[in-house]
């Protein structure tokens, strides 16, 4: 029987040696495999230029392969724009709006990278003479050709630069902060949101910084952000700290600054609660209630006891 009871233990473990062999080569195995993918990387992600009417300028956006696979990819432009305070990107033609894509000129659009290496594509901007002064958007994409396939579905890669032009002359600089907020009570991760609304016709910078305390007083983010907003536009910036621990009360302090003027963020207050914490907390209440009641119960039997029965008497010799 001892035997026997070896044999099995033997076999078991084996196949427990097997199955953890296969766990840890399966993580080698997945990133050999990423590491043969095609891999595509465009620098700048974002280009501000000013041009007088008539001006033209030349220029060059870096494609850089860290991969192990060749690939062939083009290059071409196309207008930008946004939709909603989260800012949803668009690349199509506005009807009735100047489409900026015609703007863009490149010596060629089709181009071959090996792996590790960067290639320059050139372009050139030509801005008409007779369009009027303001703020243009546009991106130059650059788009793999030779897509990769991966358990059966297609990946086309492409990456854009986005373009913030100003033709010169007289425009409206003009903005607002609508808001800053973060809700008193959330989950992991807390975030909260300052809206800058841009009422005039060329894009600004925003920029936002924020610092997130504990109740203790100590430091737990330093949180910066520079993003554009756009002509007639609201958009709604986030202040995020990820990997926020599941539960604590904080204080947030901040402040945006545009068009050459500071904003100072007004104290917020979040206590963070993770789910579980929530379930946690709800059910020491919900025990400590029930405790409560019963103890009740027992002390109102035992004062009903006591006016049933009376006072104890002593009885006499």
């Amino acid at each position: 029987m001892d035997n026997l009871l070896k044999r099995k233990i033997t076999r078991v473990g084996f196949l427990a040696l097997i199955g953890l062999t296969f766990l840890l080569l399966l993580p080698k195995a997945y990133a050999q495999s990423a590491t043969s993918q095609q891999s595509l990387t465009l620098s700048p992600t974002s280009n501000i230029q000013s041009f007088d009417k008539g001006a033209s300028s030349d220029g060059t956006v870096q494609i850089i392969n860290q991969g192990s696979a060749a690939y062939d990819f083009t290059v071409y432009s196309t207008p930008y724009s946004v939709s909603g305070e989260d800012y949803q990107q668009d690349f199509s033609p506005i009807p009735g709006a100047i489409n900026i894509a015609s703007w863009f000129n490149f010596p060629s659009t089709t181009y071959h990278i090996n792996p590790g290496q960067t290639v320059a594509v050139p372009y050139t901007i030509n801005v008409p003479s007779a369009v009027l002064s303001g703020g243009y958007y546009g991106v130059i994409f650059a788009e793999i050709q030779n897509p990769q396939v991966v358990n059966g579905v297609t990946i086309k890669d492409r990456l854009g630069s986005i373009f913030y032009l100003t033709v010169n002359g007289p425009a409206v600089n003009q903005g607002s902060l609508l808001s800053w907020d973060a809700k008193p009570f959330q989950k992991p991760n807390l975030t909260g949101y300052v809206r800058i609304a841009n009422t005039g016709t060329l894009h600004f910078s925003a920029s936002v910084n924020a610092t997130v305390k504990d109740m203790f007083g100590f430091t737990k983010l330093n949180f910066s952000s520079v993003k554009e907003v756009l002509p007639q536009t609201v958009r709604r910036i986030p202040i995020e700290w990820n990997n926020t621990p599941f539960m604590g009360l904080y204080k947030i302090n901040g402040s945006v600054t545009y068009l050459g003027k500071t904003n100072i963020l007004g104290t917020k207050y979040v206590i963070v609660m993770s789910q579980l914490a929530r379930y946690v907390i709800g059910g020491v209440a919900i025990l400590l209630v029930v405790i409560l009641i019963i103890h009740e119960i027992a002390k109102h039997r035992r004062n009903k006891k006591k006016k049933k029965h009376g006072p104890n008497k002593k009885k006499k010799k």
